[in-house]
């Protein structure tokens, strides 16, 4: 690929890109790293957000550290903005900087494609959480790609090569944000069930590390052909003596309980014939 790659927004997701990137021998020319606040405080006046120095860079790899004041100078056509921002300022932000020959892509499930009268766009939306603190394996993740120019897709699939991406799919973006809702289930609202086990834990004066056992247990039960055959716990027996008694438990924390009871609902409404069997 022809072009310079820029990173703007170093977080968790920019930094695993950059990572990836400089592993692999692809040169970064420069990062945006930015403030939320900053950006929200700033929006009528983009071009004054301030930028911190990014820290976390080993100071062997030269990588441009660039303010919001420098970038429209800085940018050249040819160039590969990925654009590793929060939701709410990625649309705002690209639309700042539109240029004849530069090609920003925005890696967000929930956002659509940005429409540009200047340059190109494009999506490059790995289905996976990224936490920061473990190494990515970019081969199990899928990534799904958008962009109506074919040259950008060619690019994203190159990219996506580099990282070693095995599964590439081109998705629209109506399906993509249908995907993020899948992923907020999967995964932000397993892992708050997860948080308040362990809070239960915590306020009983037990040991949180006690659920770890069963969260795995779990998880490993997800990749069976009919998770609901593995399913187990009162709502699916029935048993509402049990059920009853966990409301008692419950009974001076009207949030749990009513999550506790629109779950054991689902499950009973929703499960099939053949697991009730089980």
């Amino acid at each position: 690929m022809t072009g310079r790659i820029l990173i703007w927004g170093y977080g968790k997701l920019g930094s695993s890109i950059f990572k990836a990137l400089i592993q692999a021998n692809i040169p970064v020319s420069a990062l945006i790293h930015s403030s939320d606040k900053a950006f929200d405080t700033e929006k009528n006046n983009f071009n004054t957000v301030s930028r911190n120095k990014v820290s976390v860079i080993s100071p062997d790899i030269m990588v441009d550290r660039l303010t919001s004041e420098t970038l429209g100078a800085y940018l050249l056509p040819g160039d590969t903005v990925f654009v590793t921002l929060p939701d709410r300022l990625i649309v705002h932000a690209i639309k700042s900087y539109q240029r004849e020959g530069v090609c920003f892509i925005h890696c967000s499930g929930a956002t659509p494609m940005v429409e540009l009268n200047k340059g190109v766009s494009g999506v490059f939306y790995p289905f996976q959480t990224f936490s920061g603190k473990t190494p990515v394996d970019w081969s199990i993740i899928p990534v799904f790609i958008e962009s109506a120019d074919v040259k950008v897709l060619q690019k994203l699939e190159w990219v996506a090569q580099i990282l070693g991406v095995k599964s590439t799919q081109v998705m629209n973006s109506t399906n993509r944000g249908y995907l993020h809702l899948v992923g907020v289930f999967a995964n932000n609202f397993t892992q708050t069930m997860a948080i308040i086990s362990r809070d239960l834990l915590v306020e009983a004066q037990m040991d949180q590390t006690w659920v770890i056992p069963i969260l795995e247990k779990t998880a490993y039960h997800l990749t069976d052909e009919n998770p609901w055959d593995s399913l187990t716990g009162p709502a699916k027996r029935g048993d509402s003596d049990t059920m009853a008694k966990h409301n008692g438990l419950l009974g001076s924390n009207p949030e749990l309980l009513e999550i506790y009871n629109a779950l054991s609902s689902y499950i009973s409404k929703h499960m099939p014939d053949s697991a009730k069997q089980n």
